[in-house]
């Protein structure tokens, strides 16, 4: 009974987002050609938001509105809108094929333009009710890095750049990236001064990581990044403190005297201010070994009369767990070897690790077939040596693309922390703008996706069917409503370029047709017409074919 009754919960809170957004896009993308239909004394005789059989209608005036079974999609059912039919002299005024073509084509484009200024109001309404973003916070910032030489530190707050306040991460990195070898003068607090700090700093140049300006010359400013490492620890010898205190690597400390413990570089800090008390409690979740295990959650005292604090945190025994194996995968070179989940790399060849990305480096460096790198771990205290011959594997790159590079089969046991704000436009201009600014940028984004999937520089994996959006709404839902609105206003944008298409029995394909009608000067034929609808008929349902196989393939795990 337990099992239905959480099959039914999740199912409905799956259902429910979903249906509530396909059908507020649904019913806006209809309203367009119903509205522009209407204007132009078309007869409109269906409204109808879903396909099939109608199970509610209400008939007003010479239209009828009406919910049908399948919710995906709906419909405008205009008089004289079929092919070849035959309309009376005197309702021909009525008929949509008997309109001027400019009309026709204002009534196929309005369904889409919809889509688009709904996407714009969404926008619009995330600056007023406030959007969760990312925070315009340093994370960690490594000391051998450009920033921390220029004077930046970790969780250093940005309050402004040229005088221009800052109140959310994109803001900063789009005013480095468009700053390429200038003088940006930064005002920032410290989380260890009440004082504001200023930074002259000249942006380098680096190259934009994203895909759809892979290549493209930008403004940086290397090592600066919101990103920092969790509260989650590992632990190298289990004869130091951390190891006899009971803590393992993979543990992730929540709170110290109930002090919330959110980053690893605030964990010495807030143990040194609590260790004039005689025990010092942890608040731990204990992850297990198997993918996605939910914690133990469980507490760690540390009787300070027993065990000293140390005069150096260095003899706490307690370390970042980046350059930690988490997970080994199954018949990779390094499995073939025997490295293990929480082994600690120290070397490979001759280069020192110290960060995860420095064995990424290391092993992708490799250019030898059939030749072996050693690989030095340190496993519960004791160090181990292994030589792993790297195979060429197809991994994703860093600009989303996949690429093929030698790897040995390992990935970190990391766990990031970034911090969050409430973001609202300061002004109604500024939010005007600001709605404008991400609606062309998710229509571009929109547009280069579907290009780079032609041009096969994109899988088509990526592309996701009706479940995908079932998925991106019930997350959203969950998240909070500025989430779901703007996965709303991202998948309008997608829905206003897809009827664009030039594919006949999308909006475009209407378009493309009146539009070689308007340029002959005669409609095409029938046989023509037919001909074409098959061609997007096929090609519509391959779309949704492979979209749908994505989405099961993704569901059940498969590659």
């Amino acid at each position: 009974m337990d099992i239905i009754l959480s099959w039914i919960t999740g199912g409905l809170s799956f259902i429910i987002p979903t249906i509530v957004l396909l059908g507020v896009l649904i019913f806006i993308h209809e309203l367009g050609h119903f509205m522009v239909a209407k204007y132009f004394n078309v007869k409109v005789e269906t409204f109808s938001l879903g396909f099939g059989p109608k199970i509610w209608k209400i008939v007003r005036g010479e239209t009828t509105y009406c919910l049908s079974a399948i919710p995906f999609g709906g419909y405008v059912k205009m008089f004289g809108d079929e092919m070849g039919g035959k309309v009376p002299m005197d309702l021909q005024n009525r008929s949509f094929l008997h309109k001027p073509i400019y009309q026709r084509i204002a009534i196929a484009l309005a369904g889409p333009i919809m889509n688009l200024i709904l996407a714009y109001v969404l926008f619009l309404a995330l600056c007023a009710i406030g959007e969760q973003v990312i925070a315009p916070k340093l994370g960690d910032i490594a000391e051998d890095s450009p920033a921390y030489m220029f004077g930046f530190r970790s969780g250093d707050q940005i309050v402004s750049i040229n005088e221009k306040p800052i109140g959310r991460w994109d803001e900063l990195d789009e005013m480095v990236s468009d700053n390429k070898g200038a003088p940006l003068q930064f005002v920032l607090m410290r989380e260890t001064s009440e004082e504001p700090v200023k930074l002259s700093v000249m942006t380098g140049e680096g190259v934009s990581k994203n895909i759809f300006h892979a290549g493209e010359k930008i403004g940086q400013i290397d090592g600066l990044d919101f990103m920092s490492n969790s509260s989650l620890i590992a632990v190298s010898n289990p004869k130091s403190i951390f190891g006899q205190l009971g803590f393992k690597t993979g543990d992730q400390i929540l709170a110290i005297n109930d002090i919330p413990i959110k980053t690893f570089r605030n964990l010495t800090d807030a143990m040194i201010g609590e260790s004039s008390n005689k025990v010092i409690n942890f608040s731990v979740d204990r992850y297990g070994t198997a993918p996605n295990a939910n914690p133990t959650h469980l507490s760690i005292a540390w009787d300070l009369a027993k065990i000293p604090f140390p005069d150096s945190p260095q003899k706490l025994g307690l370390e970042k767990p980046e350059t930690f194996v988490g997970e080994v995968t199954k018949d990779s070179p390094a499995a073939a070897v025997g490295i293990l989940a929480n082994d600690q790399v120290l070397r490979i060849d001759n280069t020192d690790i110290k960060r995860f990305d420095h064995i990424v480096t290391a092993v992708s460096a490799f250019k030898e077939e059939n030749k072996t790198l050693k690989v030095e771990v340190l496993r519960e205290g004791e160090k181990k040596s292994f030589e792993v011959t790297p195979k060429v594997t197809e991994l994703k790159n860093e600009i989303g693309t996949t690429e093929k590079r030698y790897a040995i089969g390992i990935r970190p046991l990391k766990s990031t922390y970034v911090e969050y704000s409430k973001w609202h436009a300061p002004t109604l201009s500024s939010a005007l703008v600001w709605s404008g600014k991400k609606t062309w940028q998710w229509t571009h984004l929109t547009v280069m996706s579907f290009v780079l999937v032609i041009q096969n520089k994109v899988s088509p994996k990526n592309l996701g069917g009706f479940i995908s959006i079932g998925q991106m709404a019930q997350k959203s839902w969950e998240v909070g409503i500025d989430s779901f609105l703007r996965i709303m206003a991202i998948i309008s944008l997608n829905l206003f370029i897809l009827n664009l298409l030039p594919v006949p029995v999308l909006d475009g394909g209407h378009i493309l047709l009146f539009t070689i009608e308007a340029i002959k000067g005669t409609p095409l034929s029938i046989k023509k017409l037919e001909i074409a609808q098959q061609i997007g008929v096929f090609f519509l349902l391959s779309l949704l074919a492979l979209s749908l196989f994505n989405d099961v393939s993704r569901l059940f795990g498969a590659s």
